[in-house]
């Protein structure tokens, strides 16, 4: 069998958490969405600089990879804290300092990431089992009503600059935040209009998840079962240690069926009455973008992802169709 990141990590926590598959397989995508930082980008033209790019066409890129996932079930019984342990476990491997506090005002975000920059980026991911109390605040304090829109900017990927007279001059250079936290089926009666058509809530991913089965508590791994997670951790390693920018982009068959797609949802946006659901479909094909590369991504070996020294990586048709499917399940959950 071909190695498959999202398959195996999958396959690994079914056997050990009967935590939903949508949760596991969710997890998976965002633990190879934090492992590529900046170092994998999609050309994308309107993301990119064009004038830099005039000059030097390696500048080319701009779309990044980072996904915010919320996942939402009832408590307890789908392990949401499970799946998410997990996560933040193979994270603290690989860089401790990856991981954001779970709770922040404004200003200590921005300290806290302003401090974590590196090598000219500055990579964190967000985790937090029970996020309520973040929306909750959102809600009811104007101190915290700044988080949002930071977060908005930061997850655009734009470096971001503040100056107090306390503090002085903070910035966050190059940020690539992800994101994976967790709440029951209350926390969308936190949601409200504008936010939603402000653009803050249509960035997340939202993750319906629900318990088919029960597995009895067990004690320790099989031995096959640790091979598995010492290829898993490998493989992750070998995403986060590269340190040379691999662009992406769809070969041709792949580029003639996201275009199909981006047609059909803006097509649908002039033509149906969406109302408040409009920005988040339109979003959609940004999570197709993303989710390929994502995909094409699992696909390789770690030989080959710590090898790769052509300056094109291509996403391939099995890539776009795994990511619209997977797109299409997202707009259920959402709606």
């Amino acid at each position: 069998m071909e190695f498959d990141f999202v398959t195996f990590y999958r396959d690994l926590l079914m056997r050990v958490t009967d935590a939903p598959e949508e949760f596991i397989e969710a997890s998976a995508l965002f633990l190879i969405s934090t492992a590529v930082g900046r170092n994998f980008q999609f050309m994308s033209l309107p993301d990119a600089p064009i004038f830099k790019q005039s000059l030097d066409p390696l500048k080319a890129g701009g779309r990044l990879l980072n996904l915010w996932f919320i996942l939402i079930g009832r408590s307890r019984i789908t392990r949401k804290s499970t799946v998410i342990g997990r996560a933040a476990e193979l994270l603290e491997m690989l860089d401790e300092e990856l991981l954001l506090p779970t709770d922040f005002t404004p200003q200590a975000l921005i300290k806290v990431m302003s401090e974590k920059v590196r090598n000219n980026e500055t990579r964190c991911a967000w985790i937090h089992d029970e996020i309520s109390g973040f929306f909750e605040q959102l809600r009811k304090s104007d101190f915290m009503v700044a988080s949002d829109a930071i977060l908005s900017k930061i997850y655009d990927g734009s470096s971001y600059i503040r100056s107090t007279i306390g503090r002085g001059r903070e910035a966050i250079v190059n940020p690539y935040l992800t994101v994976l936290v967790a709440s029951t089926e209350y926390l969308p009666t936190l949601f409200d209009e504008t936010r939603l058509r402000q653009g803050f809530l249509n960035r997340f991913i939202y993750v319906i998840g629900k318990r088919k089965r029960r597995l009895p508590l067990r004690s320790s791994l099989t031995p096959e079962e640790e091979e598995l997670a010492r290829e898993i951790y490998k493989w992750l390693l070998a995403v986060y240690n590269r340190n040379e920018v691999v662009f992406m982009n769809f070969d041709a068959e792949a580029k003639k069926i996201y275009d199909e797609f981006e047609e059909k949802v803006e097509r649908d946006i002039e033509e149906k009455d969406l109302g408040i659901y409009e920005g988040y479909y339109g979003n959609l094909p940004n999570f197709v973008i993303k989710l390929s590369c994502i995909y094409r991504l699992s696909r390789m070996s770690a030989e080959d992802i710590a090898g790769w020294s052509r300056p094109i990586l291509a996403v391939e048709v099995e890539d776009i169709r795994r990511a619209i499917a997977y797109v299409w399940r997202v707009w259920d959950w959402f709606n």
